[in-house]
């Protein structure tokens, strides 16, 4: 992963972008309080863990990019709900009250094949996601193929390899966070 750098990019930017399978940027981190961009990047899940602090509670979503030889990829999307295991109790129900509003707001701009709760970094593990996304979506363009850590893998490379972007995160400024509205 490169250094990250300021950017300008407001919240609905990075999931709009999340959202459209050829942009670059393919996760997104929503901070709990204003459900402003934190951060989004084109490094996949295991950048975007990099980005999961102790002491936040935030609101993510990934992208999940399965190519195929013979037409458009196979998309799917895993909305993640971080909790650090710092966050005080109080503070954790208060920021927790956002979840219904996070998912409404990240389902304007891609439909998620499921929700994981996180605590820790190993509740978001890159192979178990993918199984559980194996077993819960279907479909019927993958042509028997099972959903499979090395064909996101292949997934991953080809959009970085293609990726227009010098930087692999993009970083919205704390002081300068924007809310997000639907699309």
């Amino acid at each position: 992963m490169q250094k990250a750098e300021q950017c300008n990019m407001s919240a609905q930017e990075a999931l709009k972008a999340v959202g459209q399978a050829t942009a670059p940027v393919n996760w997104a981190l929503l901070e709990s309080s204003k459900l402003g961009l934190y951060m989004a990047g084109c490094g996949g899940l295991e950048e975007m863990k990099t980005c999961l602090l102790s002491d936040k509670v935030m609101f993510g979503v990934v992208r999940f990019l399965f190519p195929r030889r013979d037409g458009p990829p196979i998309v799917k999307y895993v909305f993640v709900h971080w909790i650090g295991s710092a966050v005080p109790p109080v503070r954790r129900g208060q920021l927790n009250s956002k979840l219904d509003e996070a998912v409404s707001v990240v389902r304007g701009y891609c439909d998620f094949g499921f929700r994981r709760t996180a605590y820790e970094l190993e509740d978001v593990d890159l192979s178990d996601l993918i199984t559980e996304l194996s077993r819960l979506t279907y479909d019927k363009e993958s042509w028997g193929q099972e959903l499979s850590l090395a064909w996101y893998m292949q997934g991953l490379e080809a959009a970085q390899a293609h990726c227009d972007v010098e930087v692999s995160t993009a970083v919205s400024d704390a002081s300068d966070v924007s809310a997000v509205g639907g699309p």
